[in-house]
């Protein structure tokens, strides 16, 4: 495994960050919550395996979030990302119809975030030379 950090990685990370959040919620009608919403009561246990799936994989996402970057570091990135992303997507929200938009919006400034979060430790390590105990390579 690589110690440096690749803007592949950076992207790989990104699009896994959205893809969970898209699985958990979108407004198109196809997520977790509208499968778990439905009136169908078969497949409960499928439900709740994949439940169970994505709240480890978002847990891990947060987690990692919020041990590098600490409460400053969040806030920072959220006010870029949604400054970034309100530039790059100047027309993302519809006047008549904002809701929509508006949740694709939120979930990318999120994923945004999550992305961040968890290649921080590599841009860290590139930038000062301090190592994360998780990536020390070699024993005593």
């Amino acid at each position: 495994m690589s110690d440096q950090i690749t803007l592949a990685g950076v992207a790989a990370r990104w699009a896994g960050a959205f893809f969970l959040l898209a699985a958990l919620y979108n407004p198109s009608g196809y997520s977790y919550f509208h499968w778990v919403a439905t009136t169908d009561l078969r497949y409960w246990s499928f439900k709740i395996v994949a439940g169970i799936v994505l709240a480890v994989f978002f847990g891990l996402y947060v987690n990692a979030s919020r041990r590098a970057l600490r409460l400053p570091g969040l806030i920072l990135i959220s006010i870029a990302s949604a400054l970034a992303t309100s530039i790059f997507f100047p027309r993302t929200i519809d006047i008549d119809t904002p809701a929509p938009q508006l949740i694709v919006f939120l979930q990318i400034i999120i994923a945004n975030i999550l992305a961040v979060g968890v290649s921080w430790s590599y841009v860290r390590q590139m930038l000062s030379g301090q190592m994360d105990v998780n990536n020390i390579n070699g024993g005593l």
